[in-house]
């Protein structure tokens, strides 16, 4: 039995489907930081005894990174990009629209911290796990056989690096999408000319204020 099968995928064609194509697509890291972040969201979800809907918990997350192996050079941000691409690859396969449209929100939404977490069960699971595996916020509601158990089934590899590089090529492309998120500390320690805008400095300078 290989890894992937001992985690808990939902049993569905379409989702075996869909895992090979994200497989395919993308390096082993990013792979396994997508099925990482799927079992700490159900981890999370059975701790709260929520009840998602678990094949769109599963496509929306194992595809949430999508945007940077498919669309890393495109004038939007990855998020979105990812979001595009996801929803346009299930609806193909006859996904049902509504709930194409919740994986779409998942993916979009799913570094919109303070906000993902208030727009469903789906959603805001997905964006938990995701932030778990990223930056170990929500770890200390995990027990330390389960996070090991995640870790042997998906070994993080160098991750941290790799997606820090993958995130400072999109940023490259596209400086624009950094401006006012989370993107633009990553630019700030990766790129030695990179300038933002700064919100402050641009309310104060709306030409409006003098109108």
């Amino acid at each position: 039995m290989s890894s992937i099968d001992r985690l808990k995928i939902p049993d569905s064609r379409l989702c075996t489907e869909v895992t090979n194509v994200v497989r395919a697509a993308s390096p082993e890291h990013l792979f396994n930081h997508c099925l990482r972040s799927f079992d700490f969201a159900l981890l999370l979800g059975e701790r709260r005894k929520e009840r998602p809907d678990l094949e769109v918990l599963y496509l929306g997350t194992i595809m949430h990174d999508m945007g940077l192996v498919e669309g890393l050079n495109e004038p939007k941000r990855f998020e979105v990009v990812g979001a595009d691409l996801a929803r346009d690859n299930l609806l193909e396969r006859g996904f049902d629209e509504r709930r194409a449209e919740t994986v779409w929100d998942l993916i979009a939404l799913h570094t919109s911290v303070g906000i993902a977490e208030y727009k469903g069960v789906e959603v805001g699971l997905a964006h938990l796990g995701i932030t778990i595996d990223v930056i170990g916020l929500g770890l200390e509601h995990l027990s330390h056989e389960q996070v090991g158990a995640i870790l042997e089934l998906a070994p993080r590899l160098s991750f941290t690096d790799d997606i820090l590089d993958l995130v400072t090529e999109h940023i490259q492309a596209n400086p624009h999408v950094s401006f006012f998120n989370w993107m633009d500390s990553v630019a700030r320690h990766r790129l030695e000319h990179h300038a933002s805008p700064n919100f402050v400095d641009m309310l104060h300078g709306n030409p409006l204020n003098e109108w």
